[in-house]
């Protein structure tokens, strides 16, 4: 049952994210901006508004003249070779190597100041350059940055090592190793109560890159200043809404998809697929599907900021993409569940299920219930009756762990 739940989930997922919401980093929720911002003339980056977004300062030009009070005047002015960079928003503000221009953040772009160098190979496939991105995570909820790190870790990386620790700005650090195509290096900070990362491919991939990757990292974690952030937002936690286990039902928080739950003791969270997320299978096993044991079950997932939409609204690129055959679109309903907005229908085969769009926490988020009213899998009505309603009568909502 497990791979057919994650590509049921997985379809719906990439035509809601591809066609309707915006993409973002694993482990970040946010909308990327369209196109990355300029050095000058924008509003992420400005010379002549110190208190507007980023401010980037020659070498040579020293940092901005602070007023009275100014946090910034303990930042690092700009030496040969580096360029100065100051957001009073994020509360931060480092040098870098002034071979490396602004760039579009892999991380929300409110909270994220991303620069690159030039682009090598760039007849190849995948053009490769050195980059780095410092991250505004919000208020802190761990000790520091080694704690941040591990939780992290945690999180969206179970099972990889723990983190390195390291100084920077004079407070204690986490550094960890993410892998993926291209291995990143991200250091965790926890300063004046705010969280911080640092973002980097890891040394030793690509040797074209390698020398301005290292350079760009002792320059900036050599550098960085941190002061209280301007744009310091209303975090909704996870322990302020999140049910409790009691009775016969246990409790689940999945810390990256910003969603809590109670699913049925006698359900198991799914061992490949679901570590920390929503992803239930219970009840006896009711046939096969391509080698895979059919089980009541039960998947929720983050599908990314909702922008404004409605369910229905997010629905129509998912039904652009499918054979609407399968689907009963005629009975799609709007409804609440656990009082947010919802759009609820049904699919048929291979494997019959109820599907939900819902919006909770200006995210959108998707779920399957299967096997729904499938004469295939006779016997398990009960058990998937069950879960869904113990689990989308329980939901709340919280911003994103980041």
């Amino acid at each position: 049952m497990t791979g057919r739940i994650s590509r049921s989930i997985w379809i719906l997922g990439l035509a809601l994210v591809g066609a309707a919401l915006a993409c973002s980093a694993p482990g970040f929720s946010g909308a990327q901006p369209s196109q990355a911002p300029t050095a000058a003339g924008s509003d992420a980056f400005s010379v002549s508004s110190p208190t507007a977004g980023l401010v980037a300062t020659a070498a040579g030009g020293g940092q901005a003249q602070p007023t009275s009070g100014d946090p910034t005047a303990s930042c690092p002015a700009a030496t040969a070779g580096t360029t100065q960079i100051i957001s009073k928003e994020n509360g931060f503000c480092f040098l870098i190597p002034a071979e490396m221009k602004s760039s579009q953040p892999m991380n929300p772009a409110g909270s994220s100041a991303a620069f690159s160098g030039q682009v090598v190979d760039p007849g190849a496939p995948s053009p490769l350059s050195a980059f780095i991105e410092v991250t505004y995570n919000g208020p802190a909820d761990v000790a520091d940055g080694m704690a941040y790190a591990t939780k992290w870790r945690d999180v969206y990386n179970a099972g990889q090592p723990d983190p390195t620790p390291a100084t920077i700005a004079g407070q204690p650090a986490g550094v960890l190793d993410i892998p993926g195509q291209m291995e990143e290096r991200e250091a965790f900070v926890v300063a004046g109560g705010q969280k911080y990362s640092i973002t980097s491919p890891k040394p030793g991939q690509y040797d074209k890159i390698d020398a301005l990757v290292d350079k760009a990292w002792s320059t900036v974690t050599g550098s960085i200043v941190f002061f209280p952030p301007t744009n310091v937002p209303k975090i909704i936690r996870a322990e302020d809404v999140c049910p409790k286990a009691s009775g016969d039902n246990l409790a689940l928080i999945d810390w990256g998809g910003g969603v809590c739950m109670l699913y049925p003791k006698s359900f198991e969270i799914d061992p490949q697929n679901a570590i920390g997320r929503g992803w239930f299978n219970g009840g006896p096993v009711l046939g096969q599907l391509n080698g895979q044991p059919v089980r009541a079950n039960l998947t929720i997932s983050n599908a990314g900021p909702a922008n404004g939409q409605t369910p229905r609204q997010l629905w129509q690129p998912y039904l652009a993409n499918q054979d609407s055959a399968k689907m009963d679109v005629a009975g799609a309903k709007d409804v609440t569940l656990s009082g947010q907005p919802a759009l609820v229908w049904t699919q048929g085969a291979p494997e019959g299920s109820r599907n939900a769009i819902l919006v909770g926490n200006s995210q959108a988020y998707t779920i399957v219930n299967q096997p729904y009213n499938d004469p295939n899998y006779p016997g398990g009505a009960d058990n998937v009756e069950l879960v869904w309603n113990t689990v989308t009568q329980s939901l709340a909502f919280f911003d994103p762990w980041r």
